[in-house]
């Protein structure tokens, strides 16, 4: 199905997706190295918001129970971004809007 509101023309505008900064992630890094990362990322975000494009925030987050998990996360209990619990918010330097869909 064709987006009907969508021209060919924003479909190769750029758009900033950024993936999983998430403080399960984040919090073992090296403070310096992480705050290099966010610093960085920041300025992409205030370089895109500024020419109106859009960034784009994701974050995947599993059960408790690792139900909805990869098989490799079930088989050795990885518990990374789990659903509910604060390290898997997105780390709070971000740049984030305050809004979620």
């Amino acid at each position: 199905m064709i987006c009907e509101t969508c021209s060919c023309a924003d479909m190769q505008r750029p758009a900033l997706l950024v993936i999983d900064m998430l403080n399960d992630f984040l919090d073992k890094w090296d403070p310096a190295r992480r705050n290099k990362l966010i610093c960085a990322v920041n300025e992409l975000v205030q370089i895109m918001r500024r020419a109106s494009r859009p960034v784009i925030w994701v974050r995947q987050e599993f059960e408790p129970d690792l139900s909805d998990a990869f098989l490799e996360m079930r088989a050795k209990g990885i518990r990374v971004a789990i659903r509910e619990r604060r390290e898997r918010s997105l780390f709070p330097s971000w740049l984030w809007p305050r809004q979620t869909l």
